[in-house]
């Protein structure tokens, strides 16, 4: 009694629809992507910091490049103009990284 008989060819689940799916994968957790994020942020603020005492040390060697005469005088400003031109390129990768952090929000 109280029970409804159906027939075995009967289904009640219904059949997984091929729809689009999330831009989330599956098996990564939210938890996993934000630690991500975090992480890659905070990795861009440790290489901005290092930036900035990069700067100093060139301010701190220009200001004794004044001081000095003769050759050292030549070898410091060669050293100068290297740690100068190393100091753009990391700040032009920094900035793309922070491009890419930014485009994945």
């Amino acid at each position: 009694m109280n029970q409804r008989v159906y027939d075995k060819k009967d289904r009640f689940i219904p059949e997984k629809t091929r729809g689009k799916t999330s831009k989330v994968k599956e098996k990564e957790a939210p938890e996993a992507i934000i630690f991500d994020k975090a992480e890659k942020a905070e990795s861009i603020t440790r290489q901005k910091d290092e930036l900035e005492t990069e700067k100093e040390k060139i301010s701190e060697l220009k200001k004794t490049l004044k001081e000095t005469s003769g050759e050292e005088r030549e070898k410091m400003a060669k050293k100068i103009d290297s740690a100068e031109k190393k100091l753009e390129e990391k700040i032009e990768d920094l900035n793309k990284k922070t491009s890419e952090v930014n485009k994945e929000d």
